[in-house]
């Protein structure tokens, strides 16, 4: 082995040395005169003899001889071992993990050893090795790959031949670690590279010359690995070879691993004490790291976000120096430093990290009394995800709410949380883009069981009487919320952190349903918390011979002995939290409907009633519903196999679907439906009956809220269908009736209230209704109230102003339901006192038009019937309206009717007006009015026309929809109507369009109101002084004059008046001032104009183009007579096909190829330029490996000049030298010779459109523009 046998010698005197079989070299000694290798590197390899050097073994061998021969006695020739004096431990490093690791692989096998076979054990124990440190960072093994082995073998060999080290990394895809040794000390060389750790930073994670070796070795990525080994004289030449490559760029902190030891568990056993502490293939079921001692002076983790050790006042980044440290003072004197274990949890105190709130410490000392960390993190923390589950619904039963159920589902989702936060090491949060609630924390892993405790401290600082949420409170309110019913739990564990999620269905905190969904817990003196045993204990304790040991399991009775091993298979859980299941919670316990609920169900649970496919359910509902009819003296309903079918349909689509749909409004029977839990799904009439709250029997004025209770008790209602279906751990039950219940005419004569009008300034009241006092009419204090202010009505209600006595009305109502819940308003008064006369305007003859035509029609008409007859009846009034201007007949069009419903639906979806752009095809006019005062819509439109001014022919803003619907140029409309809740949406759609720009003389004609009317009013409009402008004027003489408008004065009825504006005024001051507001009025509205102006009529396309004359020719070659409207379609198809004909013609000139149009360049540069328009940046640069971008932002109208603008760079660019400058990547990216394809991406945002060119293969590479960018060329 190491010292070589006396027969492996064959000593010549001559002094030829003898080469054995390891081609070892003989070093020879003459008595104290001996040869011997100086290994240094500036001297070199020389051999000294007697204070003498020789460059060669046989020159020193030779003078060796000479001596011996003159005198043998003096120098005699013996062997020398040269293994007696060579040390290995000056090549093995500090670090004791590989010191461990090298010590257990390499422990007897020197260079006789790992020589044999050409480095075949040398190569496979490097390997080993190198798996063995992978595995403290916690890496997957390398495989040895015969490729890998060949390119190492051949690096090696052309090292071995130059004598220098050589990296070819840079122009390989294979990663490397390669280095040069001492032949003796060849199986060190591993060892060597990976002292470089104590060098790295994990917290800057940066590539760094001297520590490439180790980063190589312990690379996550790497999968493959091959070692190639030669020795040249004395010297081995090493290469390893790794794939995939690495030492990548920005992603040191994704690859390269924090150290983990696997050490012995803290509280182990006696029998494990002698476990080596660096065993790298024993692996903790609990991972805990193990801390020192030596006598008081102790290593102490620092429980913060930097984890350093602590020893006698000195630091060390990682706990391999500490112990060592450790272990030096330990031998210089073992009894002053005696090395003992401490276990971490003895100075641990859990009560820091508790709160207050006596109920939920309660519970929590109950729930976790002795189960701490070893206890609760059993089988990946599947103890604690009970225990959480239990703790809050314990929570839950104190404020009287249901418990939660666990969904797989929900389990996972919270599982990807978690781990996600531990991986980023921030708590995210996600329940704004997410369906489900959530609670999310971090916390010391030790305190884990602590955190739903902390969560529900919030709940001191929460106000019951208001309700309101807060952003501080909301794991409090998630928590108790009473609307959700499943539950699910994530955790994960990263270095001493738990990152905790738990998700919730349904959502909660709902800013408008916070006061319903959060009881107020009881007095915490009637608390009554049962046995803890019934409270905790979700197993009992289970005895186990394991190894001829008894182990006891402990969860739920907290035993003092813990489960030490993961290999006994623990008993299932019974995880039941249905045992203390009470239905009480469900039902509501006051009144008839309690007894009968009672008396129908007899104590019938779920196993009762789901027999015979729920057949006994059922009937019971059946039962209960005929016994609250008869309760109301109603006739009891008959069951119909018709409506069973239909109800069972229903029911198996809410089921598939989860969640409640409505089918009433599409269907000729009525409905009500409803999920609940399956456990109380006997309480589901109950609930529906609990809505006769919302109902006011001595009016009759129903809510949305009473739907349910008014059809199970509707009269009028025969025959009855059930359908139930349970998915999961809710059941859906859906009931039909024939014939269904009309609750909307009732529910409109719930709107009701009293009306005052202001005329003249004096108030008028209106006659109260038979059964109604005046006194109570006075005590009134909500009124709605028409006031002229400005020359314009205005209507004053609650403090409030209002443009339109439709947001008046709207805003009376929302008030009302809090007045009828207070006891203020006794009586309603029907909806013929709804003072509808108010809204139709002034106008003498378009009252009579109103008249003629809705006389007789009320809401009741047209909603409770058919909405066809409120189409007709407003189609009658326009057309009555333009016989008055002399505007022609309309005619209904179908495809109009189609798109004006299209329109009005789309309103009726959004709740707001939509306008049309301006170069939409057909004129419209639109309105939203309340259902009780739809009749008024066109009124509304028409009385627009009393500020239109007939002497100018000048549109206003504000009179569109007067102007189009008396347009005489148009011929068709279509008419449109959606519901929405109580409002109409209505649109109606005229072609040709109207309102067209210096065509309103020949279009709008005036009406022939003063003709039937001659008498002047208080206020007339335009058109009325263009008729009786002679007449009013008659012997009037001007007497004022401000620019164009004239005061006059004129007697009338033998008195001196003022004419201004049409208007009599017997004050001259008076006069003056309207005069002066008139003039006003005329300046404000000149610069107006509600018609959108056609951004064509001054746009000029030349100041976007460029200077350069090749730029511009091409361009008028290209987009030639196409503007917006050209290039616009088909999601600017035409744009992009020309911009890109615009590039290849460009790079015609510059001897480059025309490039080809990619689909998928296409796709990226869209996602690109989507993301542009969406925050409204141009970035300046963005880095792609593969494909390089250009990107601009320019105005719609203006976007063919995109490519034109990018050229202009080529009058700056340098074709002389063929270098590079900011500011010049656009024109050589357009014009870069190897670039084969490009893709054009186009996003628009208001009035600018977002512009992106993908190009392949990427240009403006460096050191690479003498090549690919050439001068012009004609």
């Amino acid at each position: 082995k190491v010292l070589p046998s006396s027969r492996g010698y064959n000593f010549n005197r001559v002094g030829f040395m003898y080469q054995e079989e390891y081609n070892e070299t003989r070093i020879y000694s003459v008595q104290q005169y001996c040869i011997h290798m100086t290994v240094k590197k500036n001297i070199g390899t020389k051999y000294n003899c007697n204070g003498k050097y020789f460059s060669t073994f046989d020159s020193a061998f030779q003078y060796i001889h000479s001596l011996n021969r003159k005198n043998p006695q003096r120098y005699p020739i013996k062997k020398v071992n040269p293994y007696k004096d060579f040390n290995i431990k000056q090549y093995l490093g500090t670090n004791l993990p590989s010191l461990y690791i090298w010590k257990s692989l390499w422990g007897k096998c020197d260079y006789m050893c790992y020589s044999f076979d050409n480095f075949a054990v040398l190569k496979n124990k490097y390997i080993d090795e190198i798996n063995l440190l992978r595995n403290y960072h916690r890496v997957n093994p390398l495989v040895k790959d015969e490729k890998l082995m060949r390119l190492a073998q051949k690096h090696a060999e052309r090292m071995a031949r130059t004598g220098r080290l050589l990296s070819l990394s840079r122009l390989l895809p294979f990663g490397e670690t390669f280095g040069a040794t001492f032949y003796l000390a060849g199986n060190t060389l591993v060892n060597k590279w990976y002292q470089e750790i104590k060098y790295y930073s994990y917290a800057n994670a940066k590539s760094l010359k001297h520590l490439t070796m180790f980063t190589q070795i312990v690379w996550k990525n790497s999968k493959l690995i091959g070692v190639g080994v030669v020795r040249r004289n004395q010297i081995l030449y090493v290469v390893f070879r790794f794939y995939p490559k690495g030492n990548v760029k920005n992603k040191f902190n994704a690859n390269v691993n924090l150290i983990f030891i696997n050490v012995e568990k803290v509280l182990s056993n006696k029998g494990r004490n002698n476990l080596n502490l660096f065993d790298p293939t024993y692996k903790s079921k609990y991972d805990e790291t193990k801390i020192y001692v030596v006598h008081q002076y102790c290593i102490q983790m620092a429980i913060k976000q930097n984890n350093d050790y602590n020893c006698i006042g000195k630091y060390f980044l990682t706990f391999e120096e500490a112990y060592a440290f450790i272990k030096l003072l330990h031998k210089k004197n073992p009894k002053r430093y005696p090395i003992k274990k401490v276990n971490p949890y003895e100075n641990f105190n859990i009560q820091k990290y508790l709160g207050t709130n006596m109920p939920s410490l309660y519970i929590w000392r109950s729930l976790w009394g002795k189960c701490d960390y070893i206890c609760y993190s059993f089988n990946h923390f599947e103890l604690l995800k009970a225990k959480y589950v239990e703790e809050i619904n314990l929570l839950r039963k104190y404020h009287l709410t249901s418990p939660l159920l666990v969904d797989n589902k929900l389990m996972k989702l919270a599982q990807k949380h978690a781990e996600k936060m531990a991986k980023t090491g921030k708590l995210l949060s996600l329940s704004r883009f997410s369906f489900y609630g959530e609670t999310i924390g971090a916390i010391f892993y030790l305190a884990g069981n602590t955190m739903i405790n902390k969560w529900y401290q919030e709940s001191k600082y929460y106000n019951y009487a208001s309700g309101k949420p807060s952003k501080h409170l909301k794991s409090f309110t998630q928590l108790v919320w009473k609307k959700s019913r499943k539950i699910g739990i994530g955790i994960a564990k990263k270095d001493h952190t738990l990152f905790i999620v738990c998700r919730f269905y349904p959502k909660g905190n709902a800013q408008i349903q916070s006061s319903n969904n959060l009881l107020k817990n009881v007095n915490e003196g009637n608390i009554k918390i049962e046995n803890k045993v019934d409270i905790v204990d979700l197993l009992s304790i289970k005895k186990y011979n394991f190894n001829g040991r008894h182990v006891y399991k402990c969860n739920g009775s907290y035993a003092s002995i813990l489960l030490k091993h993961s290999i006994i298979n623990p008993p299932p859980l019974n995880t039941n939290p249905y045992s203390n299941f009470n239905i009480q919670s469900y039902i509501n316990s006051r009144g008839k409907s309690y007894y009968i609920w009672r008396a129908v169900w007899n104590g019938c649970s779920y196993e009762c009633f789901s027999q015979k496919n729920y057949g006994i359910f059922k009937e019971k509902i059946f039962k209960e519903i005929n016994f609250l009819r008869r309760y109301h003296g109603c006739n009891p309903l008959v069951s119909n196999g018709y409506l069973t079918r239909l109800a069972q349909k229903h029911a198996n689509k809410m089921a598939k679907l989860g969640k409640l749909v409505s089918l009433a409004k599409f269907s000729p029977f009525g409905e009500v439906y409803g999920a609940m839990f399956y456990l109380a799904g006997n309480a589901i009439v109950n609930k529906w009956y609990d809505e006769n709250r919302f109902y006011d029997f001595k009016n009759h004025t129903p809510t949305k809220k009473s739907k349910m209770f008014i059809q199970l008790i509707w009269k009028n209602t025969k025959q009855i269908g059930i359908g139930v279906v349970r998915k999961g751990d809710s059941i859906f039950v859906v009931c039909r009736f024939y014939p269904k219940a009309n609750a909307l005419f009732a529910l409109l004569l719930s709107f009701t209230s009293v009306f005052l009008q202001v005329s003249n300034g004096s108030l008028i009241r209106r006659r109260p209704s038979s059964g109604r006092s005046r006194s109570s009419l006075r005590n009134q204090r909500f009124f709605i109230y028409k006031i002229q202010l400005g020359g314009r009505d205005r209507f004053y209600c609650n403090g409030k102003f209002f443009i339109t006595f439709d947001v008046a009305f709207q805003h009376l109502m929302r008030v009302q339901p809090r007045l009828m819940r207070d006891g203020s308003l006794k009586n309603s008064v029907q909806l013929r006192h709804l003072h509808i006369q108010s809204v139709i305007g002034t106008s003498s003859l378009g009252k009579k038009i109103w008249k003629k035509v809705w006389g007789k029609c009320d809401i009741s008409c047209f909603i409770l019937t058919d909405i066809s007859k409120f189409k007709a009846k407003v189609y009658e009034q326009m057309l009555l309206t333009r016989r008055l201007h002399h505007s022609g007949v309309l005619l209904l069009n179908d495809k109009l009717s189609r798109e004006a419903q299209k329109r009005a639906e789309k309103m009726a979806k959004y709740g707001k007006y939509i306008t049309t752009p301006w170069w939409y095809r057909y004129g419209e006019t639109h309105g939203i009015v309340y259902a009780p005062l739809a009749s008024t819509v066109v009124s509304k439109w028409y009385n627009e026309g009393k500020y239109y001014d007939y002497q100018n022919n000048k549109p206003r803003e504000g009179l569109g929809s007067f102007s189009q619907l008396v347009w005489k140029g148009s011929k068709m409309v279509g008419i449109g109507v959606a519901k929405k809740n109580d409002e109409l949406y209505v649109v109606c759609l005229y072609y040709p369009k109207g309102n067209k720009k210096g065509q309103f003389g020949s279009n709008l004609k005036c009406g022939e109101i003063l003709a039937q009317s001659p008498r002047l009013s208080r206020k007339h409009t335009s058109c009325s002084g263009v008729v009786e402008e002679s007449i009013l004027l008659k012997d009037a003489e001007v007497v004022f004059r401000v620019n164009s408008h004239k005061l006059y004065r004129k007697e009338y009825k033998g008195r001196q008046m003022f004419v201004c504006n049409s208007q009599y005024y017997s004050s001259f001051d008076e006069a003056v001032e309207c005069l002066k507001k008139v003039n006003l009025a005329f300046r404000n509205q000149k610069s107006k104009n509600r018609l959108s102006k056609d951004p064509y009529e001054e746009f000029n396309i030349q100041c976007y183009l460029g200077t350069t004359y090749l730029g511009n020719k091409i361009w008028r070659k290209v987009w030639k007579d196409c503007d917006y409207k050209c290039f616009s379609p088909f999601n600017y198809k035409v744009l992009k096909m020309k911009l890109v004909e615009e590039m290849n013609e460009i790079r015609k000139h510059y001897n480059s190829p025309p490039l080809s149009y990619s689909a998928t360049l296409s796709k990226l540069a869209a996602k690109h330029a989507a993301k542009m328009a969406k925050y409204g940046l141009v970035p300046y640069y963005t880095h792609n490996p593969f494909y390089n971008t250009l990107s601009g932002a320019v105005l719609y109208l203006a976007a063919n000049t995109m490519v034109n603008k990018w050229y202009e760079e080529s009058k700056y660019f340098d074709f002389i030298n063929f270098k590079p400058r900011k500011g010049l990547s656009a024109f050589t990216q357009l014009v870069w010779k190897s670039t084969r394809s490009v893709g054009v991406g186009v996003a628009g945002k208001n009035h600018v459109l977002y512009i992106v060119f993908a190009f392949y293969p990427k240009g403006n590479a460096k050191n690479k523009f003498s090549k690919n960018v050439f001068s012009r060329q004609e």
